[in-house]
């Protein structure tokens, strides 16, 4: 009996994904090459796997026509946003970094501690 764990990276999803496919397991395959997308929205391998698989990948691209931010780099952007006392636009990075991954305990604390200096404590 196989017992399925989690993939706790893109490239376990990666891989597991290509196992899945190999097994003939289409849906599962793309389900996992999406889910690393959703993690690394840039990831040029889940992207060519999903073309290779016949499925069009999400556009990557902003609303702006720049490249989405990956969670790292929003987290990194709002960060540097704090510290140069810029809330506005370091809260709009910490709730990207939500968008990206719901309920991440980094940016929920990050987004308190904004919402503290920003009542002035």
């Amino acid at each position: 009996m196989t017992v399925w764990r989690y993939p706790q990276s893109v490239d376990e999803l990666l891989e597991e994904g290509l196992e899945a496919y190999g097994r003939g397991k289409e849906d599962r395959a793309v389900e996992l090459w999406n889910e690393a997308l959703r993690i690394d929205p840039t990831n040029a391998l889940a992207r060519e796997y999903l073309e290779a698989a016949g499925i069009e990948p999400p556009k990557q691209a902003g609303a702006d026509g720049s490249p989405a931010p990956d969670y790292s780099t929003a987290l990194r952007a709002g960060t540097t946003a704090y510290l140069r006392r810029d809330y506005d636009e370091a809260e709009r990075c910490f709730r990207r970094c939500l968008d990206l991954r719901p309920g991440d305990p980094r940016a929920l604390h990050n987004l308190k501690r904004l919402a503290l200096r920003k009542a002035g404590r």
